[in-house]
């Protein structure tokens, strides 16, 4: 199985199709805390066929966050006509709209920051790499598509582009204020996950249709090895510790597919089966111990919010607001509180759209 690119839920006009036959239900409010509720939405000025949408979270405190997308996110992005980025911050109190460099193109994709001057942010298409330190912004060019982002400090900077169907940027460092580009098994990385600077995991391979899972030991990436991953294809992944990794995706076994969720807990891997019959787009944590997976039925039709328990109990929450796909999550430190990026569909367009769950501004 290819791990799916998490922008193809907004690039993919079938996916965008079957948006407009969601259903929905109430959404859980679990100890009393408020639920997933739409908190902020924007439809960005009519270009081409005017879909919008968000794509990218990055948390920079308890009352601190980014959120980046595009414009025409559907199709005819290739080019200077398709679309262009766009961003918002959160000052704890209120969502701004923020200008971001002239001429550029295409949706971001991914995001990552490690402080509020260290935010890091990548484009789809375009091939650039944009970096605010907390007064301006700085761009940097790849040559390629560009999937993902980690950020661990503002001389320790990862950029990935390693996806179908288009061509990759490949993988590159940001280390003592110059970019490397990394040859071998860590040139085709899609997206990471990072305990610290010497303690990344990652989802990759030396093939674009290897959804493999690969370790950085602070000197080189390897391809991790167990008899768990053997067949094993990965689709989202969050490293909580170094004792304590989450993988989601699943592996065919006589010739029918089961999905999977495994744990690292540092020494082995364990595995437990998934409770229904999807993709995960990511996982994150719900800061009591447990999971928020964004899960995607393309066979249904669904996109909704699974959430496993320090116990091991799973319940699911569809999102209000319509017909939506969530694309991004990201809990705020030192809470159980999130933020989600995604849109809403309507007959003729998309609105770009900021969940949030728990106790939020």
């Amino acid at each position: 199985m290819i791990r799916p690119v998490k922008s193809c839920i907004a690039l993919s006009v079938g996916t965008l199709s079957a948006a407009l036959m969601l259903g929905q239900t109430a959404a859980a409010q679990p100890d009393g805390r408020p639920g997933w509720r739409i908190v902020f939405s924007r439809h960005y000025p009519r270009q081409s066929n005017a879909l919008s949408g968000y794509e990218a979270v990055a948390v920079t405190g308890r009352h601190s966050a980014w959120v980046f997308g595009g414009t025409n996110i559907d199709g005819g992005i290739v080019g200077p006509a398709g679309g262009r980025p766009v961003a918002e911050s959160w000052n704890g109190r209120a969502w701004s709209a923020r200008v971001l460099p002239a001429r550029l193109y295409s949706l971001i994709v991914a995001a990552s920051a490690s402080s509020a001057a260290n935010v890091w942010a990548v484009s789809f298409f375009g091939g650039y790499a944009l970096h605010w330190n907390g007064a301006r912004w700085s761009t940097h060019r790849f040559k390629g598509e560009l999937t993902g982002v980690t950020a661990i400090s503002p001389g320790d900077v990862w950029v990935f582009g390693a996806s179908l169907p288009f061509q990759g940027a490949g993988t590159w460092h940001l280390r003592n204020g110059r970019w490397h580009k990394v040859a071998g098994v860590g040139s085709m990385i899609d997206t990471a996950s990072a305990v610290s600077a010497h303690d990344i995991w990652a989802i990759g391979g030396r093939s674009v249709m290897n959804g493999g899972l690969l370790r950085y030991d602070g000197r080189s990436w390897r391809a991790a090895r167990a008899p768990a991953l053997v067949g094993f294809s990965s689709e989202a992944i969050v490293a909580l510790a170094r004792h304590d990794v989450w993988v989601a995706g699943g592996k065919s076994v006589s010739g029918k597919f089961t999905h999977e969720l495994l744990h690292w807990n540092g020494t082995t891997w364990h595995a437990e089966p998934l409770p229904s019959r999807t993709i995960i787009g990511q996982i994150t944590s719900d800061g009591h111990g447990g999971l928020w997976l964004i899960a995607h039925d393309y066979s249904a039709d669904k996109t909704w919010m699974m959430h496993r328990s320090a116990a091991g109990r799973w319940t699911r929450t569809f999102l209000p607001g319509g017909p939506q796909s969530i694309v991004d999550v990201a809990k705020l430190p030192g809470t159980t509180s999130l933020l989600g990026a995604g849109l809403v569909t309507s007959a003729t367009n998309t609105t770009a759209v900021i969940w949030a769950f728990g106790k939020v501004g």
